[in-house]
């Protein structure tokens, strides 16, 4: 090598660059640079020195945080369509996956995952019962943080009376 020239090792998110001095007996120049990833866990990378393992780590990258354009939303009986946009903060690349609470499962479902900015579509079915309410939660799948949605439905009871008239009772009394 000269004494202008590098050589470099590089993996998928480390490139060390060793530059050596004029005279061998100052030793080399290392530069560490760290390669932009998407979010993901902590790593760690050893480089040996005269036999020594030397450590080199970088943070998070971090993901999120996620929030959405809205925090619940209200059907009538009939129930319906619906999405809400997560937005995956400034990490597009981080992955999060959307599930119904299992409360909710039997009318409330939701197609969803995603990367990042995306949306999570969801159905409610039509409510012949009382009021209900149902929960979507949306976990980023590196840290396991969840944010939820909230989903209410309007009472879709409906009553009728049989019969719908009666005769007049003469003389009063119970019917």
């Amino acid at each position: 090598m000269t004494g202008s020239s590098y050589s470099s090792i590089t993996n998928t998110w480390l490139q060390i660059r060793i530059k050596p001095k004029a005279s061998a007996a100052i030793g080399a120049i290392f530069l560490f640079l760290l390669i932009p990833r998407l979010c993901g866990e902590n790593l760690k990378e050893y480089i040996y020195l005269d036999g020594k393992a030397v450590a080199v780590e970088t943070g998070d990258a971090g993901c999120g945080p996620y929030s959405l354009t809205e925090s619940s939303w209200s059907f009538n009986a009939s129930g319906g369509n619906r999405s809400v946009t997560v937005d995956g903060g400034a990490d597009s690349g981080c992955p999060w996956t959307a599930a119904v609470e299992t409360s909710a499962t039997s009318w409330l479902t939701v197609t969803g995952g995603g990367n990042g900015n995306a949306n999570v579509s969801f159905t409610v079915a039509p409510n012949t019962g009382i009021m209900r309410t149902g929960k979507i939660n949306i976990t980023d799948q590196l840290t396991n943080i969840t944010i939820t949605y909230t989903v209410n439905q309007a009472n879709g009871c409906t009553y009728s009376l049989s019969p719908t008239s009666s005769g007049t009772l003469g003389t009063g009394g119970i019917w």
